[in-house]
């Protein structure tokens, strides 16, 4: 009986390793007044609240608005898409403005993990810090006392990934002024974490064991 069950589950592993997966669609936003890609992104002119294309809700919380930027800063060390995304931004002032602001993303699901990358430059000397729940991520270099200016010369993001939303679908972006005048943050790409075939699988063996060792107790 054993062995029937294991050359059954190995017959499960290949249809796992073989089959297709499907990725929820990217969830893209650029933040600015200056134009931004041609197609796939929401583009985000105001600081109001509003719901973008997938279903997602975005809410800014300050006690002073984020300041919208038509300045076209060029791409820096971005290419393609993300080069239209950092030439724009929002931006927290000072004075006239919090030192913290936060970016809410709204009505995800609470039982799926995603991956976030962030793009958080500008062409003039300014550091922040980035975080989400207290991380400030798992890129090099990361959201603590991020440098917006070298990053934007190298054309580096910050990057979370794995990411849950709290019992009310929201994941949080905290935005901090650190020593400087201004923070800026240009857009965002969000993506649903899925399994990879061989993970699957394996989820799948595990469970055709597990019966079988049951069957025969």
């Amino acid at each position: 009986m054993i062995h029937k069950t294991f050359f059954t589950a190995l017959g499960l592993v290949a249809a796992f390793a073989l089959a297709s997966t499907s990725a929820q669609a990217d969830l893209k936003v650029d933040f600015g007044g200056a134009g931004g890609p041609a197609s796939g992104w929401d583009i985000i002119t105001t600081d109001t609240a509003t719901t973008l294309t997938d279903g997602t809700t975005l809410t800014f919380l300050t006690t002073a608005d984020w300041v919208t930027s038509s300045n076209n800063q060029g791409p820096g060390g971005f290419t393609g898409d993300l080069g239209l995304v950092a030439s724009d931004y929002f931006y927290l002032a000072n004075p006239g403005s919090a030192s913290v602001a936060y970016i809410e993303l709204g009505e995800l699901d609470i039982l799926k993990e995603y991956r976030l990358t962030i793009i958080a430059v500008r062409d003039a000397g300014q550091t922040a810090s980035i975080s989400i729940d207290g991380s400030f991520g798992d890129s090099t270099p990361n959201g603590d006392t991020y440098n917006q200016r070298s990053q934007w010369e190298a054309g580096n993001v910050l990057v979370w990934n794995s990411l849950t939303p709290d019992n009310s679908g929201v994941i949080t972006i905290t935005a901090t002024r650190v020593g400087a005048q201004f923070t800026f943050v240009n857009g965002f790409i969000l993506e649903e974490v899925i399994p990879e075939p061989a993970s699957m699988a394996l989820m799948g063996l595990g469970s055709m064991l597990l019966f079988g060792r049951t069957r025969r107790a």
